[in-house]
């Protein structure tokens, strides 16, 4: 009988310590608020011969040259929030393979992480939206001037994330820098913003 109570005592004194340590694990020194503004993780890009022929029938763009070909086939971009630049974002990242030529998951995504400030643009100047194509994000910190973002590759997928920078994302001087799990730079944009986008 004494051995039932000893053993009970010994599971109940592992069980506090178990808790005791998830409870004083160290968080992620710098770590930085995201939200996720959109995620599918089902999108596909075009192959590239259907995508250049997209894009050209397209009256604004009459040709794809090596620039549109580096946007297209790239996995990061950091893009403003505003309306200005929707058009060539959905046209050169592919994602106008989505329904609606993706304008639904765009204009979603936008107003679920930006459409929520009633006329606050200061506060939602401290969002800085990014574009992860075929990764996801996994977390993000301020290492000094740089944004570290640590993402995971994966099959498919698109993922509209937004970091919150307390202050403003203009005039930074510091890089985004993309890691893998083990701290390896896949990439690296060189400035923030100097001015709003």
């Amino acid at each position: 009988m004494w051995w039932r109570a000893l053993v009970a005592a010994g599971v109940a004194a592992l069980l506090v310590a178990c808790s005791e340590d998830d409870a004083s694990e160290p968080t992620l020194v710098g770590g930085l608020a995201i939200q996720v503004c959109g995620d599918d993780p089902d999108w596909q890009r075009p192959v590239l011969d259907e995508h250049r022929a997209y894009v050209i029938a397209d009256p604004r763009y009459r040709e794809f040259g090596a620039r549109n070909y580096e946007q297209f086939e790239a996995h990061f971009w950091g893009v403003g929030h505003s309306a200005s630049g929707a058009g060539a974002i959905l046209e050169f990242s592919g994602m106008w393979n989505l329904p609606n030529e993706g304008k639904d998951f765009y204009w979603a995504a936008l107003d679920r992480c930006f459409g929520d400030f009633d006329g606050d643009l200061a506060m939602r100047d401290e969002f800085l939206p990014l574009w992860l194509f075929e990764y996801e994000i996994v977390s993000a910190r301020e290492v000094g001037e740089i944004i570290e973002v640590e993402v995971r590759p994966r099959e498919a997928g698109v993922q509209i994330v937004a970091l919150h920078l307390p202050g403003t994302i203009y005039g930074r001087d510091g890089d985004v820098v993309f890691v893998d799990s083990q701290g390896g730079v896949i990439a690296v944009f060189e400035t923030i913003w100097s001015t709003a986008p």
